[in-house]
């Protein structure tokens, strides 16, 4: 009995963590995604390589220069640190395993929200609220302004920065099904 209440919190920490990792480095990712776009100079020398691809394809995701790859990898990696720090002090560090299927999970992620269509099997779509799925990124490199979350669109709808005509996009598919 013992035993299975252990395994419940580390399972129920674990879930939790995860969670956090989501949300915080898809706010991360949008403040850093964001300035990259607002600051021209950042634009053209940092993140302009990746938006020299118009139609993303999975492997676009990770194509980017390395100054690039160290802010907006950098943001996969912090955070784990970032929520370890504080669930440790309460006997919960973040365990190898739950890092290692994030990392997994937000390399997937990146590839899916490049793949340039929306397939019914995709991972986020069904496990975590607030995903918008491939077209939205697709928007992002359509426009190039708006659009500069990582796995949700909770940030750009909070800052009010979802790329225009998206919504509208949105309501046609809905009631093309």
């Amino acid at each position: 009995m013992i035993w299975d209440d252990a395994v419940s919190w580390v399972t129920l920490a674990s879930l939790l963590q995860f969670t956090a990792f989501v949300y915080i480095e898809d706010f991360l990712y949008y403040q850093i995604h964001k300035v990259f776009h607002v600051n021209k100079t950042l634009f053209s020398f940092v993140h302009g390589l990746h938006h020299s691809i118009k139609r993303p394809v999975a492997l676009a995701g990770h194509y980017m220069s390395a100054s690039e790859f160290f802010m907006i990898g950098g943001t996969v990696v912090i955070t784990p640190f970032l929520i370890g720090a504080v669930t440790t002090m309460f006997g919960y560090p973040v365990h190898y395993f739950v890092l290692f299927i994030w990392i997994v999970f937000r390399n997937w992620e990146a590839a899916e929200e490049h793949a340039g269509f929306e397939a019914p099997f995709l991972i986020a779509k069904y496990f975590i609220p607030g995903y918008d799925g491939p077209s939205f990124h697709y928007f992002h490199h359509l426009k190039v302004i708006g659009n500069y979350g990582a796995v949700t669109a909770v940030h750009d709808r909070i800052g009010n920065t979802v790329s225009r005509g998206y919504d509208e996009h949105l309501q046609r598919m809905s009631t093309s099904k």
